[in-house]
């Protein structure tokens, strides 16, 4: 996928520099404005926490600019939208028409991000789009918040919205509006953000034209094309001061829940840096799973480029920088999902290929090197409240962050999204207002961050209660690593399997990282913790001193002190959280480590799974020592993930251990 074509003459040099810097910053402010007409009319929690973007595209659907704050994820797939909805209508383009779709098989995200797209129109001539893009806590479906796990096609995932006109030369079409809302759970909460939308693309469409009274139609066609050649060019020069070359990664995926089994799910990605071009190659991806987490070609394209700005955060990202960047994926894998492939959790997907970027990059720029992060994972819940009525149903849709992995200088950031940073951690408060439920923790989760000379971040423990207004409430979890566990890298340690806990009747279920259309009681509770970020250089090589900083902080165990870091903590007085570090103890325990540690990651499976059945180790003695997975809920020992997983050990761990 690539939009490069070649552009010699520089649209930027045909303006002044200010009047190039003042439309420049203008169009920026124009879609600013957009997103802060979204945030204050908004209807549902979801967005208003900041589940959407906003942009201004040319003519020609080509992206010019978009919000400070807009999800990355969005960003490079909103030039699809525009160019889906001109291919579908041609000429039949109008003043005062505005478009909706969700078609993720033409290039937007997922079914819940729901695009509205208004022509701007001066003197009669189409000379621009306005876009916003929400995510809808619900679709349709099968299950509430249409993420089913279960879906091995998009008929039982979503309502799909092809490009339709929804309002016509002015006129709002309330009949197609009511075929949309009668298949979403919480109509009024979708129907308002669909408000909130078309006002912020009125919003941008004003801003544009006020641009162009004051500048002129012919200097404002010339600015856009003048921004995509400047980011086209800062992006390009950036490039040269890098090696020319290729570097390979992989990630994976638990397991291919619609065909379940042993071996992880590879995710291959080979970058070819030639010049002032890069090219990005998934060649080798496995084929297409029976679940809901494939990811489309407009998906996987949005990933790397997503990824790549966390490495040039300097550069704007629009059109000019989608003409660097090529993608190479070839049909029927994971990344390629095509009609009619359920695709909806496509987020556990293309948050494999953000950190296989970073680690490609971390090997290119060692200062700026950067171990695996936990991104996200989904909680969707529905139901009735009866404290609304009986015939009122309602929706929380959770997302829960995870850690960063450690960076090759400092510890990883707590509790943040790598993908998605203007993504706000949901209020207690809010959800418990919305939703009959009571959140019974929220708090940092201990021993989640990944063991490194540079920790990872923390990962955060979520607790849910339903109270006895819940009324016929379904319950959803999508997310990933419980098998292919966050990696550590340059001799960093990996970080903590996820898994859910649902408790009923006085019996506790391990649901495990994935399932659909669970029957929650009042009474029942739900408890999910995310993972925190892999650790980056060898553990061993931290500060002691940081080592008992954790401690005090609760962030690392006294035991997983001594056994990840070879640590020995004193207990003087905990309530006084006087800690002391036996620095003797440490000298000998971290040789021990040393001396003992490679030949873990080679010991046989079976007599250390028999120890574990014992209670003799832990789950992360288990993954962080000896390289091994199990069936979490069987705790049957699987050996050819196991083998994935060590050698991925040996290869980011093991190899940089002195």
């Amino acid at each position: 996928m690539s939009v490069h074509k070649e552009n010699p003459l520089s649209h930027e040099d045909r303006l002044d520099p200010v009047t190039f810097e003042v439309l420049k910053n203008g169009f920026s402010a124009a879609v600013e404005s957009m997103s802060d007409q979204v945030r204050r009319t908004c209807y549902s929690f979801t967005v208003f926490n900041g589940d959407f973007s906003s942009c201004l595209c040319d003519r020609d659907g080509n992206l010019v600019s978009h919000g400070r704050l807009d999800l990355s994820g969005h960003i490079a797939t909103m030039h699809n939208t525009c160019k889906a909805v001109i291919a579908e209508f041609g000429d039949d383009i109008h003043p005062g028409d505005a478009f909706v779709m969700n078609d993720a098989y033409a290039g937007n995200t997922h079914w819940n991000d729901i695009r509205v797209v208004l022509p701007v129109f001066h003197e009669g001539k189409l000379i621009a789009f306005t876009q916003s893009s929400a995510h809808w806590a619900d679709i349709g479906g099968n299950a509430p918040g249409s993420f089913d796990v279960s879906a091995t096609s998009y008929w039982s995932e979503a309502l799909r919205i092809t490009p339709i006109r929804l309002w016509s030369q002015g006129r709002f079409l309330r009949d197609i509006a009511r075929m949309i809302m009668a298949n979403v759970r919480v109509p009024s909460d979708s129907e308002g953000d669909l408000n909130a939308q078309y006002e912020s693309t009125l919003v941008g469409k004003r801003e544009l034209l006020r641009l162009v009274d004051k500048y002129g139609v012919e200097d404002v066609l010339e600015a856009f094309s003048a921004v995509q050649d400047y980011v086209e060019r800062f992006f390009r020069a950036r490039l040269e001061s890098l090696p020319d070359g290729s570097w390979e990664s992989i990630d994976y995926l638990d397991q291919d829940y619609g065909r379940p089994g042993d071996g992880l799910i590879p995710i291959k990605m080979k970058m070819i840096k030639q010049g002032t071009q890069l090219t990005f190659d998934l060649t080798g991806t496995a084929p297409t799973l029976a679940m809901n987490i494939n990811a489309h070609e407009g998906s996987a394209y949005s990933a790397i480029c997503a990824s790549l700005k966390l490495f040039f955060p300097e550069i704007p990202l629009n059109s000019g920088f989608f003409r660097v960047v090529d993608l190479k994926v070839p049909d029927g894998t994971l990344v390629s999902a095509k009609w009619p492939v359920a695709c909806t959790g496509h987020v556990m997907t293309y948050e494999k290929l953000v950190n296989s970027v970073q680690s490609i990059f971390s090997k290119i720029e060692p200062s700026r090197a950067m171990a695996c992060s936990f991104n996200l994972d989904y909680l969707l819940i529905g139901g009735y409240d009866r404290r609304i009525g009986d015939g009122q149903q309602y929706l929380l849709y959770d997302w829960l962050s995870g850690g960063w992995g450690g960076h090759s200088t400092k510890d990883g950031r707590c509790y943040s999204t790598l993908f998605g940073i203007s993504l706000k951690n949901q209020p207690v408060e809010g959800q418990e207002r919305l939703s009959p439920t009571m959140v019974t923790q929220y708090e940092l989760a201990a021993d989640s961050a990944g063991p490194g000379k540079y920790r990872g971040g923390m990962g955060i423990a979520k607790g849910y209660r339903f109270t006895d207004d819940a009324k016929d409430t379904i319950a959803t979890f999508v997310c990933n690593r419980a098998r292919a566990v966050v990696w550590g890298d340059a001799g960093g340690l990996p970080s903590c399997p996820v898994y859910s806990l649902h408790q009923s009747g006085g019996r506790t279920v391990d649901r495990g990282p994935l399932w659909a259309n669970v029957r929650m009681e009042a009474g029942d509770t739900l408890h999910r913790p995310s993972g925190g970020g892999g650790g980056y250089g060898d553990p061993l090589e931290r500060d002691p001193k940081a080592v008992l900083e954790d401690v005090i902080d609760e962030y690392v165990s006294i035991e997983r002190a001594r056994t990840d870091y070879g640590v020995v903590v004193k207990v003087i007085d905990a309530d006084l959280c006087d800690y002391r570090i036996d620095a003797d103890a440490t000298k000998l325990e971290r040789a021990r480590i040393r001396k003992q540690r490679h030949g873990w990651l080679e010991a046989d499976p079976e007599p250390i799974v028999e120890r574990f059945q014992r209670g003799e180790i832990g789950v992360l003695d288990l993954i962080r020592q000896y390289g091994i997975i199990l069936d979490w809920d069987s705790g049957s020992l699987l050996p050819n993930t196991t083998a994935q997983y060590r050698e991925l050990m040996k290869t980011r761990s093991a190899s940089a251990w002195k």
